[in-house]
């Protein structure tokens, strides 16, 4: 029998997948862009929570492939936060490599972003870096 949480990020999961399906990358379903951006975090976050970290990683990988080179900073940091959660799901996978390398392209990509929320983000990957164990390639 599942328990109530279970259950309920099974539900929620099939939601953000639903909203997730489009047959192309320019195609959203009406949905903005900024919107089906924060649809594939939670759905890497959802499936995560339910044990399948390859699923949340695609997932992430998804957002960087489609949004990646969005130059608007709501976009840039959905990307960053996507990295940062796929390092989490590498190292819920025993990849720490992989995780620093995931942590290091968020440092190495928005480094120099002088916006708050962005300065945020560098600074939970460099701290998630530095809690990894001796993994630096």
């Amino acid at each position: 029998m599942k328990s109530a949480r279970g259950t309920f990020l099974s539900i929620f999961l099939a939601f953000i997948l639903g909203a997730c399906a489009s047959s192309s990358p320019g195609n959203h379903g009406g949905v903005s862009r900024e919107s089906h951006a924060r649809a594939l975090i939670n759905k890497g976050v959802a499936l995560r929570e339910l044990g399948k970290p390859e699923a949340a990683i695609a997932a992430y990988d998804q957002l960087e492939e489609r949004f990646g080179k969005e130059d608007s900073p709501a976009m840039r940091e959905l990307v960053a936060t996507a990295l940062i959660n796929k390092g989490a799901a590498l190292m819920k996978q025993g990849k720490p490599e992989a995780a620093f390398a995931a942590y290091d392209q968020v440092e190495a990509r928005f480094g120099q972003d002088e916006s708050p929320g962005m300065r945020e983000m560098v600074e939970c990957a460099r701290d998630a870096k530095s809690r990894l164990p001796d993994s630096e390639p």
